[in-house]
C-alpha cells in the first residue's frame, strides 16, 4: 500500500530533451511536515538562484519570516533540486479546505528572476486553481454521498416491507455489493452470518468480528489493508485485503462487512524512495536528498 501521504506527477510541460517526470510517484518524505505547513501560510515559494550565498539575519527577537517569498530555503531542499539539475525554481501551492493538495512546480536551468507583478499573477493563478479543484472534488463527493442516502432510503423501505430483516437486508444481492463497490460482503446477526460474493469463510467472519469490534469508532472501522493489522487475515488476503465493516447494534452483535481482494500495484518512484532517509547510530534521522531521478519501479499491495 502507499503512503496516503506519498504524491505523484499528474501533468507535465516541458522541453523534449528534458527528463520525464509524469507518472513518477514520490514519497511524502520528500515534502515534510514543516514544509506543508508553509506551503498552507504561504501560497506561493520563489528561489531565483540555487547558487546564491544565504544572508545571516540577526534580529533583536525571533521573527516570522514564514509569509516572506523570499526567505531563506532549507539546504536539503537546495541539493534536492540541484540534483534535478533546477537551477532557479518557483512552487505555487494548491490548498484545500486548509491541507495542501499539490503542488504546481516550475523549473528553470538556469538563475531566473520574476517581478513582483509576475509572482502574484501566478500567486492568483494557484488560487483559481484551488477554487476550482475544491468544486469539483465536493462534487464527487455529493454525487456519492447522494448514492448513499438513495441506498438508505430504498433499505429503509424494505426493511418496513419485509418479513425478515436478513431478507430485507441481502435481497437483491448486488445492492449490498454495488453500495462500495465491494467483491463481498458478509451480514452478521449474532450467530447467523449470511456471506455474499468473494468472502473468507464463516468461522474467518466470526472470529474477525470478535477482533474488531473493540476498534470500532462510531460504529465504523475500515482498512485498505486488514493483513497489516490483522495477521490472521493473511489467510484469506485474495478475498479480504480491503475491509469496511458497519456495526448495527453492539450489543445484538450485528454486523455488515464489506471486503475487496488484495490488488498488486507497480508504482514508478522518481528514484529509490527508500534512501531518503538516513537513521545514526543514536536513533536519530536525518532527512537526505536522492541522487538520482530516474523512474525507480516497486511492487506495493
Amino acid at each position: 500500500m502507499i503512503c496516503q501521504e506519498a504524491g505523484s506527477v499528474i501533468a507535465e510541460a516541458k522541453r523534449e530533451d528534458l527528463l520525464p517526470y509524469l507518472g513518477l510517484h514520490y514519497p511524502a518524505t520528500d515534502i515534510p511536515e514543516p514544509a506543508r505547513e508553509l506551503y498552507r501560510r504561504c501560497k506561493l515559494r520563489f528561489i531565483p538562484d540555487m547558487n546564491v550565498r544565504m544572508v545571516e539575519l540577526i534580529p533583536n527577537q525571533t521573527l516570522d519570516l514564514s509569509h516572506a517569498v523570499l526567505r531563506s530555503f532549507n539546504n536539503c531542499c537546495v541539493e534536492y533540486h540541484k540534483n534535478m539539475g533546477v537551477a532557479a525554481l518557483l512552487v505555487i501551492a494548491l490548498v484545500k479546505e486548509q491541507q495542501l493538495w499539490g503542488l504546481i512546480s516550475c523549473h528553470h536551468e538556469t538563475p531566473k528572476y520574476l517581478s513582483q507583478d509576475m509572482r502574484k499573477m501566478y500567486e492568483f493563478l494557484g488560487q483559481l486553481v484551488s477554487l476550482e479543484l475544491a468544486h469539483k472534488v465536493n462534487y464527487s463527493e455529493l454525487d456519492y454521498q447522494v448514492r448513499l442516502k438513495f441506498f438508505q432510503s430504498e433499505l429503509i423501505e424494505t426493511i418496513s416491507q419485509a418479513n425478515n430483516f436478513i431478507d430485507a437486508l441481502i435481497e437483491p444481492e448486488m445492492r449490498l455489493l454495488n453500495v462500495v463497490s465491494a467483491t463481498g460482503v458478509a451480514v452478521c446477526l449474532g450467530d447467523e452470518i449470511t456471506l455474499i460474493g468473494a468472502t473468507p469463510d464463516t468461522s474467518s467472519v466470526q472470529a474477525l468480528t470478535k477482533w474488531v469490534d473493540p476498534q470500532v469508532n462510531d460504529n465504523l472501522f475500515y482498512t485498505e489493508s486488514l493483513p497489516k493489522l490483522y495477521p490472521e487475515a493473511l489467510a484469506f488476503k485474495e478475498t479480504a485485503s480491503g475491509l469496511l465493516l458497519l456495526r448495527i447494534s453492539q450489543i445484538q452483535k450485528y454486523y455488515i462487512l464489506w471486503f475487496r481482494p488484495e490488488v498488486l500495484q507497480t508504482v514508478n518512484w522518481a528514484g529509490n524512495p527508500n534512501g531518503s532517509i538516513q537513521v545514526s547510530a543514536d536513533g536519530s534521522m536525518t532527512l537526505c536528498p536522492r541522487k538520482s531521478f530516474a523512474s525507480w519501479q516497486e511492487i506495493v499491495n
